[in-house]
């Protein structure tokens, strides 16, 4: 039971990220917890954040708000209009409350801990965290089941959690289906038969609308647009959306779960990710309904296990990866890669069409796939030697589901190796060729796929075999790299020489106007 220290009333602050409601935390509380809620346009500029993000936030947070006094809640609700500090704000509800106590979720994000923490010693306040059961498992649990272990490997705690939760389980123990993970069964490449139904997508409300047009107002220089906003912002939206996707989409989401189409931006993906990372759905209700399915005969295993591997495996080990090692991890640079983001990553004015596609989308949707992100982006990033730290700043300003805790591991570990090797085994790079397999974006480039070096290959294949050959003493002795470095030691070194000519011509223009013909 909530109580406050002192003759004033209880106050219970709730952000934008941790929307509770699937906590037990509200069941807790006595009805006379004057709820805080703090739009600030202060926290929203802490990165320069795609429009359709703060509009995501912030109409959730309203529509919250709303649910809260419709239960009979006394929300102390502070609007973007106010232009209220977060200090601020608080300082004057305490004072109206009498109170110097904030009882809060335990925050997901390490920066966002330290900001209340620090606001907490500017202000004199005693916070009481309570847990964040947003997640499947607390950070402590994932840090007793990391304890002594040399190497950390996702599969060894996917499939403790399968256990733990009993989750695809035969009745002996075993998995369903004799194996624990289909993933090299849910590879298939791009095929002009692909043709995914729509996606389902609600349209804004007039509170919705309302905050489009603050957002626009406020944050006129952040990247996006809030037309089109169309992202769940109530659990009820959000239950829709994962209906849709249970009935139209999920059984083929496991095979083309890779691949990237010009015209079909969410192919089979759920399109879950950022209403599981504010709490409008909780992962164990997901991952309850999927199994369901697969159980009825109404969807494959491997798609079925291909998505709950994504929830119950890949978000719960990020999750925990993220405060297992930070903050040392968002410290790391073990390529030492020091170039600065090339202006068009903003704006997708470059000739190659992958990314010009992909940026493009991001710009339009603040959305793209884990495929685009990875083996678009981050492999561009890997190979051209962008600054980790500046290419986490480009995905966490840009992607409607971006958190601190997401973006860190992803981007400084699996992303662009900066943690050398910390949360991958190797780099997650490849030439053109991959992308030519898995998408359709290389039929309308302006580059040859098939060029190796010169002025109208393909960047990829040259900034690909260039990287290899520049990490040669960092990553040769790698095991998983042995069958690149063997080709590696083939090449002519007139061919070697015609790629690092090729990649130097084309670092070099990175860093001058020349970049927006690139």
């Amino acid at each position: 039971m909530i109580m406050a220290s002192n003759k004033g009333r209880p106050t219970f602050w709730l952000v934008g990220n941790q929307l509770p409601y699937f906590s037990r935390i509200l069941k807790m509380i006595p009805k006379d917890t004057a709820i805080l809620m703090i739009e600030s346009s202060q926290r929203g500029s802490q990165f320069r954040y795609h429009k359709k993000k703060l509009v995501l936030i912030y109409s959730a947070m309203r529509h919250m708000a709303e649910w809260l006094r419709s239960a009979d809640w006394d929300v102390h609700y502070v609007p973007l209009g106010d232009k209220e500090t977060f200090n601020g704000a608080i300082e004057k509800h305490l004072a109206a409350m009498n109170s110097k106590d904030i009882h809060a979720l335990i925050p997901a994000d390490a920066s966002q801990e330290s900001a209340m923490k620090k606001i907490g010693e500017d202000l004199d306040i005693r916070y009481i965290w309570h847990p964040n059961d947003l997640f499947l498992i607390p950070r402590s649990e994932f840090s007793e089941w990391a304890g002594g272990k040399k190497v950390l490997l996702l599969e060894n705690f996917y499939r403790m959690m399968r256990k733990k939760f009993g989750i695809l389980l035969r009745s002996d123990g075993e998995p369903e289906g004799g194996i624990w993970n289909y993933d090299s069964e849910n590879r298939l490449p791009f095929s002009n038969k692909i043709k995914p139904v729509r996606s389902f997508l609600p349209e804004p409300d007039d509170i919705t609308r309302q905050v489009m047009e603050e957002v626009e107002e406020l944050f006129p220089d952040h990247p996006g647009v809030t037309t089109g906003f169309n992202y769940p912002i109530t659990p009820e939206q959000a239950e829709a959306v994962l209906d849709d996707f249970l009935l139209h989409r999920l059984d083929q989401f496991g095979p083309y779960e890779d691949v990237m189409i010009q015209s079909e931006p969410y192919v089979y993906h759920s399109l879950l990710s950022s209403s599981l990372n504010i709490g409008l759905l909780h992962p164990q209700e997901v991952i309850r309904r999927v199994e369901e399915l697969f159980r009825k005969g109404k969807v494959k295993l491997p798609s079925a296990e291909g998505l709950i591997r994504q929830i119950l495996g890949w978000r719960e080990f990020i999750h925990g990866i993220y405060w297992l090692r930070m903050p040392e991890m968002a410290q790391k640079n073990f390529l030492e890669a020091k170039r600065p983001l090339p202006d068009w990553m903003y704006t997708g004015e470059t000739r190659m069409n992958c990314l010009r596609h992909v940026i493009g989308q991001t710009v339009d949707l603040a959305y793209a796939h884990h495929i685009q992100r990875l083996m678009v982006m981050a492999n561009f990033m890997t190979l051209a030697g962008i600054d980790p730290g500046e290419g986490n700043r480009w995905f966490m300003e840009m992607f409607i589901d971006a958190y601190e805790w997401v973006m860190v591991p992803n981007v400084y570990g699996m992303g662009l190796y900066a943690d050398g090797g910390g949360m991958s085994t190797k780099p997650y790079i490849s030439s053109g060729n991959y992308i030519n397999k898995m998408s359709n974006y290389c039929s309308s480039c302006e580059y040859d796929v098939k060029k190796k070096t010169g002025e109208d290959a393909c960047p990829f294949n040259y900034l690909y075999w260039d990287f290899l050959d520049r990490h040669t003493d960092k990553l040769r002795s790698n095991s998983r790299m042995a069958i690149p470095y063997a080709a590696l030691g083939k090449k002519e070194s007139s061919e070697l020489k015609e790629i690092r000519s090729s990649s130097e011509s084309f670092l070099r223009d990175l860093r001058t106007k020349k970049s927006r013909q690139i």
